[in-house]
């Protein structure tokens, strides 16, 4: 029987280790094999999960509690947790909508634009819930223009709600509906 959703919330609990699971997927797609014990190497217990090629949902746990938020991080670094896992299921589980996508985005170091572009562009994603304050339409746009429902969050900057709400915002998102 085939998966219809990724729950990764029970990362939120400290008996379960986000960055263990990143490295065990990113091994699996040959990035960090290296970095694993030769018995996780065997385990890879992901190779056996079968998903639908439309999820119902992802959900990603609050990335302030994983990876590096207690400060920026240096410039090089870029956050990619929602690559990697996006990535797996697109290439490795054939995985191509997402009726909902979940992203707690981290408060302090978030994921760059250009990485949430990156993570959802070969993805039809309907309903994106992705917690990034004032997150520009125009990365909606170039990553999910088929987005009808849509999340945003403001950190109380006008110029980003005047952007929202002017014609250049989300009036441009031809298939979202409005309440």
């Amino acid at each position: 029987m085939a998966e219809i959703t990724l729950n990764l919330t029970l990362f939120d609990s400290s008996s379960h280790s986000f960055e263990q699971f990143l490295a065990l997927l990113a091994s699996e797609q040959g990035n960090y094999g290296a970095t694993l014990s030769e018995t996780d190497r065997v385990i890879l217990p992901f190779q056996r999960l079968i998903f639908e090629e439309t999820l119902l949902s992802v959900d990603f746990p609050s990335l302030d509690k994983h990876g590096t938020n207690t400060g920026p991080l240096p410039s090089a670094a870029v956050r990619n947790e929602v690559h990697l896992v996006l990535k797996w299921l697109q290439e490795s589980k054939g995985v191509k909508k997402l009726i909902k996508l979940t992203v707690s985005d981290s408060k302090i170091n978030p994921h760059p634009e250009e990485a949430m572009e990156a993570a959802i562009k070969h993805l039809d994603v309907e309903h994106l819930d992705w917690r990034r304050l004032d997150l520009s339409i125009d990365t909606i746009l170039e990553a999910a223009e088929n987005v009808r429902e849509l999340h945003l969050y403001s950190s109380g900057s006008r110029a980003v709600i005047g952007h929202w709400l002017g014609e250049d915002g989300v009036r441009r998102l031809s298939k979202a509906s409005y309440p």
